[in-house]
């Protein structure tokens, strides 16, 4: 078995687990030691961003958290937050997003997580990593992440509004591959081209956010795997 190929089978390992004890634990509504001592084994051999992900929809649902986000999108951004995860380099996406703002065709305030990129933004703020995002699409109005795994899951999971761009830098473009897979099961905005976010944006901003609750995500993400070939 080819190496992509192993990692692939991890992935839908990994999400199947949870799969089964995030529906175990929903039901009793309680948590158990017994799932608590699996998290760790959650993703095991798989990226840790999609592992993080995992776990933390695991920790919700086994404590009766509802995913459900007060955020709504209403009149305009306040914060933008554009995000490249912390594998792969993503410029074209952060060019384009800081040419937007430097055309003026964006007034709200845009911060960039570049992570290993080479390109540095001009007119936004930007960091390359953190410890933790939390704050920042706690804080952020509209998220505009690449197509990574655990960054689109974990945005489904919060009902944060977001913008999904498949970066082509992954093995196969598998980005691509599983946005278009995924939504199929769940609307949400997404794109190949970095260049049509400025529509994306006005559709993000004059549409409310769909939420997920802690089931509905995981019949969604059953749906993406019995949809995956093989």
């Amino acid at each position: 078995m080819c190496k992509s190929r192993r990692c692939s089978v991890r992935r839908d390992l990994a999400v199947c687990t949870t799969l089964h004890l995030c529906q175990d634990t929903w039901k009793e509504n309680r948590v158990h030691r017994k799932h608590y001592a699996r998290l760790d084994s959650i993703g095991h051999g798989t990226d840790p961003e999609l592992a993080e992900a995992l776990r933390s929809l695991l920790r919700a649902v086994a404590g009766g958290r509802v995913f459900v986000s007060e955020s709504t999108l209403s009149g305009k951004c306040t914060v933008i937050l554009v995000t490249v995860g912390t594998t792969l380099p993503f410029d074209d996406l952060v060019r384009a997003v800081d040419q937007l703002v430097e055309r003026g065709d964006l007034q709200e305030r845009v911060i960039c997580q570049i992570g290993h990129g080479a390109y540095q933004p001009q007119h936004c703020d930007y960091f390359r990593f953190a410890p933790s995002l939390e704050s920042y699409i706690e804080e952020a109005s509209l998220v505009i992440g690449h197509g990574g795994t655990g960054t689109v899951t974990g945005l489904l999971a919060i009902g944060k509004p977001f913008i999904a761009v498949a970066n082509p830098l992954g093995a196969n473009n598998h980005q691509a591959q599983f946005l278009a897979r995924l939504s199929s099961s769940v609307p949400f905005l997404w794109t190949t081209n970095p260049a049509n976010l400025l529509d994306l944006i006005a559709k993000a901003v004059s549409t409310s956010p769909s939420a997920r609750s802690g089931m509905q995500l995981t019949d969604d993400l059953k749906a993406y795997l019995m949809n995956r070939p093989f």
